[in-house]
């Protein structure tokens, strides 16, 4: 759902022992030196890809590729879910205070993404069924949410579907691409809230989320509530996005709010 980094562009290739590996470049070095730190805080976990060579003058990183690598983008069955529960909680537990102090708070991940949406409102489609005061008072909320005090973990950040990959049988679950931060557990659970269902399974999938990862169901019920708005605002923006499904998020985002 949230922040994409186009001018990311990862490639796969041979290495000389003939393992596939990738290479993943960008001309933001601050990305990069980012993920390197962050890759390296979650190594033991084995939940992230294992990097192989960093080198921060050019911003590259050369990683393991995945296999079978597929994106959990459809087909949410309960079996995966529970794997990605596994997944977030063994993130979660990586990092002491220590290094938790490394990282950025995740009240600037949530203005960014904010932010990034924020721009698309301007689209004559968006603006034309997006309520206009709807993303401020959201981004206000969230703000709150954001600073409130209360367990802090070192977030992937970016947890949505796409950025978690199949790493086969003995591997499980794989988290890529993160845009580490430091705060609420809960907010790397909003996208798993939505995944292959919308609004019409939110309170079943909070109840579970919550519960198997041990966060506060109130919290994770008001992320979702919050960032409603942005994922409408994605729906907006697709050719294939459902219009009914459009109207029950900015239903949902409008309650509390």
């Amino acid at each position: 759902m949230f922040a994409p980094s186009p001018t990311v562009r990862p490639r796969v290739y041979w290495s000389v022992s003939g393992e596939a590996v990738v290479l993943k470049v960008s001309p933001d070095r601050s990305l990069i030196v980012a993920e390197a730190a962050t890759l390296d805080v979650w190594r033991a976990s084995g939940r992230v890809p294992e990097l192989f060579e960093f080198n921060d003058d050019s911003g590259a990183l050369l990683m393991e590729a995945l296999r079978p690598g597929t994106a959990l983008t459809s087909g949410m069955k309960k079996s995966r879910l529970s794997e990605v529960v596994g997944l977030v909680r063994d993130l979660h537990a990586g990092a002491d205070e220590a290094v938790l102090a490394g990282f950025p708070p995740l009240i600037e991940r949530v203005e960014f993404i904010f932010e990034f949406w924020g721009k698309r409102l301007r689209k004559p489609e968006v603006a034309a069924v997006i309520p206009q005061d709807l993303p401020e008072r959201s981004l206000a909320t969230a703000r709150e949410l954001a600073t409130k005090p209360g367990l802090r973990v070192l977030l992937h950040g970016d947890l949505h579907l796409r950025n978690v990959l199949d790493g086969g049988f003995d591997r499980g679950l794989v988290a890529i691409d993160p845009r580490a931060c430091v705060g609420d557990p809960a907010f790397d659970l909003i996208d798993w809230v939505f995944a292959d269902g919308g609004v019409t399974t939110i309170a079943r999938r909070v109840g579970r989320l919550a519960e198997e990862t041990a966060v506060d169901p109130a919290s994770l019920w008001r992320w979702c509530e919050r960032t409603a708005v942005l994922d409408a605002t994605r729906l907006l923006t697709r050719v294939d996005g459902s219009a009914d499904a459009v109207r029950s998020l900015l239903a949902f985002a409008e309650n509390e709010v």
